[in-house]
């Protein structure tokens, strides 16, 4: 894997002062502050998605063709950190010598963009661990969900490049699309118990829960997906139907994470 990267890393004209910054590594102007400011005054998700740190890094990243974002440059006064860029954040006098680069890197899809939401075992206390979905949207803003999500994908394949550890606390389903193998209900198990649970006990879960419309709106999947559902479910044997419903759930799960791969 390390082969890998490292045949696939550009190269990057080197300087003769060993502390002058190459030219072909751009710097990143980042404002925490704006970021900051715009959450604590409560303003609309629009507008904290647009000042987020996130947001910012993909301003930068954009004006760049995306293959340079591959490069691994090793600054005399990084201590041994690659990067394929610097960061300036504004307003705090800070010299990144690694650390403001890390920092970003790390913290940055995690301001308040709610681009997971934490799977159904977690809130259950099944897990004691934390686990998250990449969510899923069908709305108008889906397109830009899909930018915030790529760009979170490529921030990883940059983390993984510059050996930068991140807390990833991902489905089983995910890291299995990562590396493209099949996902099984044993894997939906290990994040949301109660689908797997329903689907096999499904007549009982909706005796208990007031109908087949009540439990199907409260599956995590898609509105498209809950229509087609509610569609099939007279159409079905109960063995057919534990099959369709799983693999609905699992497809929609699936198609969440896309984005976030393509940019790994």
């Amino acid at each position: 894997f390390q082969l890998f990267l490292d045949s696939t890393s550009l190269t990057y004209q080197r300087q003769f002062d060993e502390f002058e910054r190459p030219i072909s590594i751009p710097e990143f102007h980042i404002c925490r502050v704006a970021a900051k400011k715009s959450q604590m005054a409560g303003e609309s998700l629009i507008s904290i998605t647009h000042h987020s740190v996130l947001n910012q890094l993909i301003d930068n990243m954009e004006t760049l063709p995306i293959a340079s974002l591959r490069r691994q440059f090793n600054h005399a006064e990084d201590a041994g950190q690659k990067r394929c860029f610097f960061v300036r954040l504004v307003g705090e006098g800070v010299y990144d010598s690694g650390g403001p680069y890390r920092e970003v890197i790390t913290t940055a899809p995690f301001s308040t963009l709610q681009l997971t939401t934490p799977c159904s075992n977690w809130e259950g206390g099944i897990c004691k661990e934390p686990m998250w979905n990449i969510r899923g949207e069908e709305t108008k803003r889906s397109v830009e969900r899909e930018r915030l999500c790529y760009y979170w994908g490529v921030l990883i394949g940059i983390a993984v490049r510059g050996n930068i550890p991140l807390s990833l606390p991902l489905t089983p389903l995910f890291w299995k699309q990562v590396v493209n193998e099949k996902g099984t209900v044993e894997d939906l198990r290990q994040s949301d118990d109660g689908v797997v649970n329903a689907s096999f006990h499904w007549e009982e879960v909706c005796e208990a829960c007031g109908g087949t419309a009540a439990v199907i709106s409260a599956l995590p999947c898609s509105d498209r997906m809950k229509r087609s559902l509610l569609r099939r479910r007279g159409e079905l044997s109960q063995q057919l139907w534990s099959e369709y419903l799983i693999e609905c759930v699992m497809k929609d799960m699936k198609a969440a994470n896309e984005s976030v791969i393509r940019g790994i």
